[in-house]
């Protein structure tokens, strides 16, 4: 067990890749009474790539404004795998701060910048600390290695403003290939995103094609992708035997 004058040396073990697993378990039990520091070094640009990373699951930890607001400043790193990390803790925790109010203009904004890349580097990235053991608010076994890294931080990101589970269907949906399902999810979307945002988002996605006339309300199309649940369940299964006979 840590003692508090530490924090600090244990913070410099997580640059080590065979320490590090000891040293996030280490400060996860003193991470609350020293979050100002843990954040501080996670902010810090010129700090380790190493440790900002791992400093994001220490965090992640610690349910208080400060430290979501915190993380929410980590959505800025230059690297994507901590701004990756850093939207999924703030899924994680949302649900868990009495009186947390999230700024939607906020998220957007954030979500533009993750939008605006060639779309080669939007389909290129990847994590380095990927682990069996960890899980997305978004992902499901059945798309483990099929899912876009991009497009799985993006829903994340959105689930701080819109219903998480009714995200997490049309991500699954648009990772079928169900015209159907695919073109409920796309048009979900479209009905409920801000259009600067889902101007951007589109041409990111294959097949994003949507009627440019909307027929449907937006409660309309929520209740029929909320309906798809176990067809979108069973296309992802058929999609998985496919590509592994």
């Amino acid at each position: 067990t840590l003692v508090p004058e530490e924090v600090e040396s244990a913070i410099e073990l997580l640059a080590w890749d065979a320490v590090a697993p000891a040293a996030i378990r280490a400060l996860c039990e003193l991470a609350p009474a020293h979050s100002r520091t843990l954040v501080r070094h996670l902010l810090d640009q010129d700090e380790d790539f190493a440790i900002r990373r791992r400093l994001v699951n220490v965090l992640a930890s610690c349910h208080s404004p400060e430290v979501f607001d915190g993380l929410f400043q980590a959505l800025n790193d230059r690297r994507f795998e901590v701004r990756y990390r850093a939207g999924r803790a703030l899924s994680g925790m949302a649900d868990d701060i009495e009186g947390l109010a999230i700024d939607r203009e906020r998220v957007f904004a954030v979500v533009l910048r993750e939008t605006a890349v060639e779309r080669g580097v939007w389909e290129s990235r990847q994590l380095i600390d990927a682990t069996e053991e960890e899980t997305s608010p978004m992902a499901a076994e059945v798309l483990r290695n099929r899912v876009s890294r991009s497009l799985e931080h993006l829903f994340t990101l959105l689930s701080l403003v819109f219903p998480r589970e009714t995200l997490r269907l049309a991500f699954h949906a648009l990772h079928t290939d169900d015209p159907y399902l695919r073109g409920t999810a796309l048009e979900y979307l479209d009905t409920v995103l801000p259009e600067s945002v889902w101007a951007r988002l589109s041409p990111l996605l294959e097949g994003s094609e949507v009627p440019a006339t909307r027929t449907r309300a937006s409660a309309e199309v929520i209740q029929d992708l909320l309906a798809s649940r176990e067809s979108i369940t069973i296309a992802l299964e058929e999609a998985r035997r496919r590509e592994n006979p």
